[in-house]
């Protein structure tokens, strides 16, 4: 091994010798992603030349738009304003700050119907005096009914991208882009829609308005500028999610890039299921707020640990969705029921509200197909339901009233049934199919055919929320799975990134339920966008996203990567000084060429043959992808990939790799051990081990043995407690003590005694070593036990760990 500092040069490097192999441990890593441009010469666009305006600004007042300039049936437009608005400074407050804005252009016009009883779609277009020859076009909120309010300034929330936009980000108008967007056809915002009566409003609301108000603007940029623009986007959130979407399936000869976020796709099924939810809340089934945390905290029971870590933060969405599908998992909610099915108190469920609560998490079945063949409405996720925007309704219902249901009940009474009188809590599917099927064709944005967007090289990122009431991201789920089976996973990466960032809410942000902390939300997505259409730079696999301050100096205070639909994070700390968390995004299958999904691996090299055996020595942080780099997977006894050898052949390792300080990597080195053992002595795989014993139990009636009540009673109590000893010593901030060996003997042989007990609890299928399912339950039965085993020797086997307590602990004779 030797350190090379080559001449003429500030890079600094390290260099392994070939043929080096080395047993090393693998850092779980951001995987990054292939892309590369469409068809054969990629042309960027990042840099085009700035235009002045040919006319005044002002000039375009009273201007008329033609009918002809308009892609779709109007009787023309009109401006009826055109004014210059000033150059503003950034201006901070103690708790917000508006960035700076150019001079601009700020237009405002009206686009008139071909039906005299439509209203007017009004738009507003903001177009910087030095005009970068781009624009974005922005989708609405709600049910429309006003100008977007982020055409210069981005607030918190809305348009284009909710309040996942960075507080330190500048605004698109600053770096050039035109940014407009309309009302679609109504200026009434509120859940009175009367105005969704009238064919052509309530078309314009569907998609036309879209396509009406983007021509307009077109034209007014062409007469303000003699030229459109090169380089076109539309982003939206929510309902402007939904509107993103429905421009990639109909009019994508439009549009360049397209950012979606909450998009509230299948629209119609999404608010009859709302709907449905009432109509069950009438009696005993509705569910008071009171109860929510009860619920909460149910599902943070079975769910928390499945993605390795106990957080109060559920990233594997997937498998808890999964958990508490009624139609896969019998009585979900068991724990919870109050004795007999009797309403009996706060800290229990009554069966009618299990059977709300089911009825949220199952699919709704039409019984005929809506637009583009969708025949139901997956059921809802989980992980938010012990805070506020739950699916429960407030105030209860009663068939004396209409629901409170908000913007769904106004869109299926206004604008699907077209019956203001219809007393929502009276609904039923059938009798209404064809309106159904009408609506869907028109507000349901789920042609999976995205063929003539591809086509012309355009690029989407979307993003949701997981645990999303206001917009069901199981819908968007269904859709990107219908995408990829239509173009195959390699088209879908060069065109799609799909992001999920779990237990957040449909604005995006969210609280860990059992720390309060914040879960990092911050992303640039608009950024990503027009990185990806405009220099082909492809987004990552896994965004970082931060938790920051509002205000400079805008301090991070978490970070966590945002991964690609369907992989989940996993957080580990490793103990690394001066150096960030490890992060990972975990597939749930994980690539076969990788091991367990690493990226990055740390090794101890001797940097100093001068002095002793532990001096000299330097710690290095490698990417796996340095060229001479190959890894080998290594097959454990349950046939996992989770261990790789790696060969060096005259690999180069940057000197910013470097852990520490030169020659001191023993010390960093020997935190690691404390780190490794205490990670292993982890509840997670008992507490997981325990929940499928549990279910298999209650599905094969082995709570009616007393012998096995005793022996599943004892495990539980013993994984409660190693919970709380896991607790009480994973203290942030502090050492490890050498007592952490005691945690690690504890929680491995739990572990296995838990795996004995369900390969027992299995019983026919108890020696399958591949995964299997048995009524409906998903097990791996007999690898458990293989990993317990190898657990008891990782990071010292456990008869050194009982030495370590015994000289270090006990402070017993040697």
């Amino acid at each position: 091994m030797r350190l090379v500092f080559p001449c003429q040069s500030r890079t600094r490097l390290i260099t392994i010798p070939r043929n080096v192999a080395l047993a090393a441990v693998m850092l779980a890593g951001v995987t990054a992603c292939g892309g590369g441009s469409v068809g054969d010469v990629f042309v960027d666009r990042s840099q085009l030349a700035q235009l002045l305006p040919k006319v005044t600004c002002a000039s375009l007042t009273g201007l008329k738009i033609p009918a002809a300039a308009i892609g779709l049936p109007t009787s023309g437009a009109m401006i009826s304003s055109a004014i210059v608005i000033p150059a503003t400074g950034e201006a901070v407050t103690s708790i917000s700050v508006r960035h700076a804005t150019p001079e601009y252009c700020q237009i405002l016009g009206d686009i008139l119907p071909v039906d005299s009883a439509a209203l007017n779609i009004k738009f507003q277009l903001n177009i910087p005096t030095a005009w970068s020859q781009k624009s974005i076009q922005v989708g609405g909120g709600g049910l429309n009914g006003t100008l977007p309010a982020n055409l210069a300034a981005i607030g918190a929330s809305g348009s284009p991208i909710s309040s996942a936009f960075p507080p330190d980000a500048e605004y698109p108008i600053l770096k050039g882009y035109a940014s407009f967007g309309g009302d679609s056809g109504h200026q009434d915002p509120g859940n009175i829609a009367t105005w969704a009566l009238n064919s052509e409003a309530w078309t314009n609301f569907g998609h036309a308005g879209l396509k009406k108000t983007h021509d307009a603007a077109f034209a007014v940029i062409q007469a303000l500028y003699g030229s459109k623009p090169k380089v076109s986007y539309f982003m939206g959130q929510s309902q402007g999610g939904r509107e993103a979407m429905e421009v990639a399936q109909r009019y994508p000869d439009d549009y360049d890039g397209i950012v979606a976020t909450a998009p509230l796709i299948g629209y119609s099924a999404h608010v009859i299921h709302k709907t449905l939810l009432a109509t069950v809340q009438t009696g005993a089934g509705w569910i008071p707020s009171f109860k929510l945390p009860t619920i909460g905290a149910e599902i943070t029971r079975q769910c928390d640990a499945l993605d390795g870590i106990s957080d109060g933060v559920i990233s594997n969405y997937k498998a808890c969705t999964a958990l508490f599908d009624p139609q896969k998992v019998a009585q979900p909610f068991l724990f919870i029921r109050c004795p007999d099915g009797v309403d009996t108190g706060t800290s229990c469920l009554s069966d009618a509200q299990i059977g709300t609560i089911n009825q949220m998490h199952a699919p709704t079945a039409f019984g005929f197909d809506l637009a583009n063949g969708l025949t139901s409405f997956p059921g809802y996720g989980t992980g938010r339901e012990g805070l506020s925007g739950f699916l429960n309704i407030n105030p209860q219902p009663s068939l004396s009233s209409q629901p409170a249901l908000g913007q769904p009940g106004a869109t299926l009474m206004y604008g699907i049934l077209k019956d203001p009188s219809f007393n929502l809590l009276n609904f039923s599917i059938a009798p209404f199919k064809d309106k159904i099927q009408t609506a869907s064709n028109l507000i349901d944005s789920t042609n999976p055919d995205l063929s003539r967007f591809f086509a012309r090289g355009g690029r989407m990122i979307v993003k949701n929320s997981g645990s999303d009431y206001n917009s069901n991201p199981q819908i968007m789920m269904r859709y990107y799975d219908a995408v990829t089976a239509k173009f195959g996973q390699a088209t879908v990466d060069a065109h799609v990134r799909y992001y999920v960032l779990p237990n957040t809410s449909h604005g995006g942000d969210g609280v860990s339920t059992t720390t309060g902390e914040a879960i990092p939300q911050y992303v640039d997505l608009i950024q990503m966008a027009t990185d990806w259409v405009e220099k082909n730079v492809t987004p990552p696999d896994a965004p970082v996203v931060s938790a920051k301050g509002k205000v400079p100096p805008y301090a991070v205070t978490a970070t966590k990567p945002m991964c690609r639909y369907p992989q989940f994070r996993a957080t580990k700390a490793l103990g690394i000084p001066s150096r960030p968390r490890a992060l990972s995004a975990v597939r749930e299958a994980l690539p076969k060429h990788r091991c367990r999904g690493g990226t990055h691996m740390f090794m101890l090299v001797r940097t100093d043959k001068t002095v002793k055996k532990q001096a000299g020595i330097s710690f290095l942080l490698v990417d796996l992808k340095t060229p001479g780099i190959t890894v080998r997977p290594i097959r454990n006894i349950a046939a996992e990939k989770e261990f790789c050898e790696v060969f060096f052949d005259n690999v180069r390792v940057p000197w910013e790799n470097l852990v520490g300080e030169l020659n001191q990597g023993w010390t960093v080195a020997k935190a690691l051990p404390g780190f490794e053992r205490l990670f292993i002595g982890s509840p997670n795989h008992a507490q997981h081990t325990l929940h499928q014993v549990e279910k298999l139990a209650r599905q094969r009636g082995l709570f009616d043995d007393p012998a096995f009540v005793a022996r599943f009673a004892e495990l539980q109590l013993d994984t409660v407690d190693l919970g709380a000893a896991y607790a009480a010593l994973a203290k942030r901030g502090e050492p490890i003590p050498p007592s952490i060996s005691m945690l690690k003997i504890w929680s491995t042989e739990t572990y296995e005694r838990l795996a004995l007990l369900l390969i027992e609890s299995a019983q026919d299928y108890g020696g399958l070593r591949d995964h299997c399912k048995t009524d409906e339950i998903d097990l791996h039965v007999v690898a458990p036990l293989f990993n317990a085993i190898g657990a008891k020797i990782f990071a010292g086997s456990n008869e050194i760990q009982r030495n370590i307590l015994a000289k270090s602990v006990l402070k017993l004779p040697g």
